[in-house]
């Protein structure tokens, strides 16, 4: 090869590897914005999930908590509502969600504990 093939060949391939970096950085200066966009969603949905699942609890605790506290949740419930519960308290309570989870009266007693019991599980 003479050195006018060879200074040909060089051209292009710098030519090639100057193309192959601005469409990179082009395609990392979309991503970015990308990442900015999902940043401003994830900040605006968390608020909205967070009230989501206050109000399942909250729903949950109305569905178990009865007047002749039949399942013995009352006052923990009452306290969970406070944000009273003790370490001792919390960990009885897991233990009568888990009863209930499994032998409640109705589906819907079994599931209202299965969210509270979730929920205590997140903060134990």
């Amino acid at each position: 090869m003479d050195v006018g093939t060879l200074t040909g060949c060089g051209a292009l391939g710098l030519s090639l590897v100057a193309f192959v970096v601005e469409r990179a950085c082009a395609r990392a200066k979309r991503l970015v914005g990308l990442e900015v966009r999902v940043n401003v969603v994830e900040t605006k949905l968390e608020p909205l999930w967070k009230d989501v699942s206050f109000a399942a609890v909250q729903a949950a605790a109305s569905l178990l908590h009865s007047p002749d506290n039949e399942l013995g949740l009352d006052e923990f419930i009452d306290r969970m509502r406070e944000g009273m519960l003790t370490a001792v308290e919390r960990a009885e309570f897991i233990r009568l969600l888990r009863a209930v989870c499994e032998t409640g009266p109705t589906a819907g007693k079994r599931h209202a504990a299965d969210v509270l019991l979730r929920e205590q599980l997140r903060h134990a």
